[in-house]
């Protein structure tokens, strides 16, 4: 199942960096496949500091999903061809690209920008609430500090019920 939002472009964007790998060689399922691969990868990197996916792509992170994804494309290509065994450090540096991209973007070296020009903003609030926040804990013992074995709380705990 394909996404709803997809950061990269299969055709216009994958096999124009890859040109010679035409669909004889891999097929456009995929590269299709890789390129979800690439738009998933991004979005769990990026969640914690932006509403993802994305939907309208930024600029950076569509080259980034490229890269990605082309280096997907050809781990697959090679992993296939050369009987599992993959050294082409050429291809790695496409997925170091989008690698440092996206550290970049996450660390706050690098503003995320729309194609208009404006910073899209990092998201304020993180993960998920807890309606428990506010209450006093039922089964509050002391500070760690303040622990210490009691050799009678099973006893007193039976003899309670």
């Amino acid at each position: 199942m394909s996404r709803t939002y997809r950061y990269a472009d299969p055709d216009l964007d994958v096999r124009e960096l890859i040109e010679k790998v035409t669909d004889t060689v891999i097929s456009d399922d995929d590269v299709n496949y890789m390129v979800d691969v690439a738009c998933d990868i991004i979005d769990s990197r990026l969640v914690y500091k932006f509403i993802v996916p994305f939907t309208s792509t930024p600029p950076l992170v569509k080259h980034i999903a490229s890269h990605l994804a082309t280096y997907l494309t050809l781990r697959r290509i090679y992993s296939k061809t050369r009987g599992g065994t993959f050294d082409n450090s050429w291809v790695d540096q496409f997925k170091e690209f989008a690698d440092e991209l996206l550290k970049g973007i996450y660390d706050g070296d690098m503003m995320l920008i729309d194609a208009t020009g404006s910073d899209i903003s990092i998201k304020t609030d993180y993960g998920m609430g807890i309606s428990t926040s506010s209450y006093t804990p039922i089964f509050n013992e002391g500070g760690e500090l303040d622990w210490e074995i009691d050799d009678d709380k099973v006893d007193d705990t039976v003899e309670g019920r």
